[in-house]
């Protein structure tokens, strides 16, 4: 009976080594596979929490997506790098911008993430935060002192790109900081207010124009922002970019 109860020990003593081997293996395929139950479960404090999958995506960027502070909390303090960069340069603040996790974004702010690191194509946590409409983690980075004048491969500042995606309140907050350059324009001299008008959105033109956007400002080809408008064929936009200056 003595004998018996040794090799038990013994066999659940090998099985423990088999998990505890197996770790990282395990803890990948969580990551992979955006587990945040075994991710919690696998987090231990003699673990590298930073172990990525072949993306490069670690368990912060993931958890940062869902949203669950709690558990990026713990990720953090078991030594988590707030700024890893995954294998097209994004971020855990990137993660929780394109899933509007405004909660997330500002717990990793307060850990020191910076929010102007460019990913492949020059992405910003604000300009995926303007592309995707993440109302409130735009409030949040701007807050925290992120830069609303950097541009993306297109050279299109988080204005330009928020204003071609049609977000009307990703708009109204970048033209509430006072950083904001309401004219810059990409190397075609395209400027946010030439896209609203291209594009036919009077109230996004209306919000520019009431910041300062240059109605008469001209593109490469020489095309005012009203001109675009006509051309298109947007007649309710032609008449509010007309009417503007009288």
């Amino acid at each position: 009976m003595f004998r018996l109860l040794i090799l038990v020990l013994a066999l659940l003593a090998v099985g423990d080594r088999a998990i505890a081997d197996d770790w990282p293996s395990q803890w990948r395929a969580a990551v992979r596979a955006g587990d945040v139950a075994a991710l919690s479960r696998l987090a231990a404090p003699d673990r590298d929490v930073d172990l990525a999958d072949r993306r490069g995506r670690t368990a912060l960027m993931v958890v940062a997506s869902k949203g669950d502070v709690p558990l990026m909390r713990r990720l953090l303090q078991l030594g988590a790098k707030v700024d890893k960069r995954n294998a097209g340069g994004g971020t855990a603040l990137m993660f929780a911008a394109q899933y509007n996790q405004a909660a997330a974004a500002r717990l990793l702010m307060d850990h020191g993430a910076d929010a102007d690191i460019q990913a492949a194509k020059d992405w910003t946590a604000l300009m995926i935060a303007s592309l995707k409409g993440s109302d409130e983690v735009i409030g949040v980075l701007l807050k925290n002192g992120a830069d609303p004048n950097l541009r993306d491969f297109q050279g299109f500042t988080p204005l330009m790109r928020a204003v071609a995606e049609n977000h009307e309140g990703a708009v109204r907050l970048l033209l509430a900081s006072d950083q904001t350059r309401v004219n810059a324009a990409d190397e075609r001299g395209i400027s946010a207010l030439h896209l609203a008008a291209a594009g036919g959105r009077a109230e996004i033109v209306k919000m520019l124009l009431a910041r300062g956007a240059d109605r008469n400002q001209r593109d490469k080809d020489a095309n005012t922002p009203q001109s675009l408008a006509e051309q298109a064929g947007h007649d309710a936009t032609v008449r509010v970019l007309r009417d503007w200056a009288r």
